[in-house]
């Protein structure tokens, strides 16, 4: 007797989900056709975008990121991003595939995350295995599945054929927040009770304008009328008064007819405030400030900016994260170990205002954390070569390296024909030893004003209120880099201290007041000098 073999049963590929409850409680599982009702609406991904909120979510966010440039770098060992020209750089910022172009792909993928919690695109290789396309597919057709052997693949249903099935290498998969990491969250289903009130509002604000039967008023009579008077009644009423040219005509009422004004309830009139309160639930569930919809209930000029900042750092960022991992992995692969990288580049939505970016680089350059280069390329321009990569400090503005030294000591002369600059000693001359004194209080204050015109040369871009803003901290610096050098000239000349701060005082007012006449360091240190000498003078007269 031959004993036969088993036949080993194969098991089915089990589908992977979101282990959550439908969000309809009625919801039984009666059929495949069977759309779920929220209040008395269909809810499901593609209803929902006819509400106007939702709708105004996910466009605005998937714009935003489409919007914004997908570059490739290689990371450096300070964990920084060099950019880098690479071929992926045409498929994510120019043309994905022959048949759309990026920004188009991107939204679509983007809105697809945002309504389903997931994007898919077909990963298109070449012979060697690089990426050389990506072809959008649509959720509601792919379904993430374990084969037999406890491996990730992708359903892909077709129309005309049988499904295909792919590899999680072949799939580019942007997931949404997921409970594992595999599958996203579909925000629709998971709000439907939120997005299903919003519906059912406005179709109610649409059913009670079209359908409205209220009466304009009733005709009253104690008197019972038959079929025929009544019809004729209603004729006669209708073609004296019915239509715009018959508003307001005069009346004539027979047979002890009545007149009784109606108006429609007020309930029904707060319609509108009930509806006022759908976009902020909404919007609170894609992170998006209420006024990035329209809603302006809240927002303010001050705010508006501070909320605009929250909404690239706490919504455009996550959600580009999410695109730069998936990339990372599938279209560079695991074995790349995060030599190459791509990202998306929000740093100009993240800067802030035409004043904080000025005085964030100003305030950079000045501790020696940015170079001219390194401060252009934040505002979005190019470096000006070699020479801009030197940092200084705000001291002198000495190179960073020279931090420290003594740059006041005299150099050794070339040669020992060279006279040296001796200093002054007590044995010369007091009318000589002064002059040298005055001589050197000249150089320190035609460096402070160098330093004060160049500062004021940085803001010129600045107009209006910024640049009304501007002044008083620039004023403020001005007195504090002029006050020693003018301190000690004032002591060659005789003069006490308040003289001092007056003539510094008087000498920035003119200075503010003269619109750039005599702007050489040289000249404003003289114009000071004149100060200080009359304020002198008006000690010695006293």
């Amino acid at each position: 007797m031959v004993a036969t073999k088993k036949k080993r049963k194969t098991r089915k590929p089990a589908k992977l989900a979101p282990r959550t409850e439908t969000p309809d409680p009625e919801y039984s599982g009666r059929g495949f056709l069977y759309m779920p009702r929220v209040y008395g609406v269909v809810v499901n991904e593609d209803t929902a975008m006819t509400q106007s909120t939702v709708y105004a979510c996910i466009k605005c966010i998937a714009e935003s990121l489409a919007g914004m440039p997908w570059r490739t770098g290689r990371l450096t060992p300070d964990w920084t991003i060099d950019p880098i020209a690479h071929p992926l750089d045409w498929l994510l910022n120019y043309a994905p595939n022959d048949e759309v172009d990026s920004f188009t792909f991107r939204e679509t993928l983007w809105a697809w995350m945002l309504g389903w919690g997931n994007g898919y695109a077909e990963i298109e290789r070449d012979m060697v295995g690089n990426p050389v396309a990506l072809w959008g597919l649509h959720p509601s057709r792919v379904t993430p599945m374990r084969s037999d052997g406890g491996v990730l693949i992708y359903k892909v249903e077709n129309e005309e054929a049988d499904p295909t099935y792919l590899t999680a290498r072949q799939m580019f998969h942007l997931k949404g927040f997921s409970p594992d990491g595999y599958v996203g969250y579909s925000v629709i289903r998971m709000h439907a009770r939120t997005i299903g009130l919003a519906m059912a509002q406005e179709e109610n604000a649409s059913s009670f304008n079209a359908n409205d039967s209220t009466p304009g008023g009733l005709l009253t009579t104690p008197n019972k009328l038959s079929d025929t008077a009544l019809k004729n009644l209603e004729e006669s009423w209708n073609r004296r008064h019915k239509g715009p040219k018959n508003r307001r005509t005069v009346a004539i009422l027979e047979q002890d007819l009545k007149w009784q004004q109606t108006a429609i309830n007020p309930d029904d009139a707060k319609l509108v405030e009930q509806m006022q309160l759908t976009p902020s639930m909404i919007c609170r569930i894609f992170r998006v400030p209420p006024h990035k919809v329209a809603d302006l209930t809240r927002s303010t000029n001050n705010n508006i900016e501070h909320q605009d900042l929250e909404f690239v750092k706490d919504t455009l960022r996550p959600n580009a994260e999410r695109g730069e991992g998936e990339a990372d992995l599938k279209l560079f692969g695991r074995n790349n170990q995060a030599r190459l990288v791509t990202f998306i580049d929000l740093a100009e939505r993240e800067r802030g205002d035409t004043q904080a970016q000025t005085n964030h680089v100003e305030r950079m350059r000045f501790i020696g954390v940015y170079s001219v280069n390194e401060g252009r390329r934040y505002l979005g321009m190019k470096g000006i070569g070699p020479e801009g990569e030197v940092r200084h400090i705000q001291s002198a503005m000495i190179p960073l390296e020279d931090s420290g030294k003594d740059l006041a000591k005299p150099s050794e002369p070339e040669s020992d024909d060279e006279p040296e600059n001796e200093a002054p000693t007590m044995d010369e001359p007091a009318d000589e030893r002064m002059s040298r004194l005055q001589v050197g209080c000249m150089a320190i204050l035609t460096d402070a004003c160098r330093r004060m015109l160049k500062r004021e040369d940085a803001a010129q871009h600045l107009q209006g209120e910024a640049r009304h803003n501007w002044m008083p901290g620039h004023a403020a610096y001005c007195r504090e880099i002029l006050l020693p050098g003018a301190s000690l000239l004032s002591d060659c000349f005789g003069a006490n201290g308040k003289a001092t701060e007056v003539a510094v005082s008087l000498f920035l007012e003119q200075h503010f007041q003269s619109n750039g006449e005599g702007r050489t360091p040289e000249a404003k240190a003289l114009d000071l000098r004149s100060y200080l000498l009359a304020a002198a003078a008006a000690k010695g007269a006293e």
